[in-house]
């Protein structure tokens, strides 16, 4: 009960790092090792537990690092996607939104 009352509405504020995780973990923990030699399918898999959470940590924090490219420029709109007002790529990431324009939750 703890995780839905605290985790899951911080996870859903930021959408894109969250599913893009998400996403590569059920493709490379389920998907694609069906299709794969049994000897393809171990590291594979590893390779999917360690991807899921670089992308994770990438989409999320990767706009305060200014030695990586911007996550937006690399990864897309939709792996970097927040609900957070004002905000495009993640918590510390660099806004690409105007100052003139307004959050439909601004009052």
């Amino acid at each position: 009960m703890g995780i839905l009352a605290t985790g899951l509405p911080l996870a859903l504020q930021n959408f894109g790092p969250w599913f893009g995780m998400n996403a590569v973990l059920v493709a490379g923990l389920f998907g694609v090792p069906r299709f794969l030699a049994p000897e393809r399918a171990g590291p594979v898999k590893l390779l999917a537990i360690g991807a899921g959470p670089v992308l994770f940590l990438y989409a999320h924090y990767g706009g305060a690092v200014p030695a990586v490219p911007d996550p937006v420029s690399v990864l897309g709109p939709v792996a970097t996607f927040t609900l957070i007002p004002g905000r495009q790529s993640g918590c510390f990431g660099r806004s690409t939104a105007s100052s003139s324009a307004r959050s439909p939750w601004e009052g």
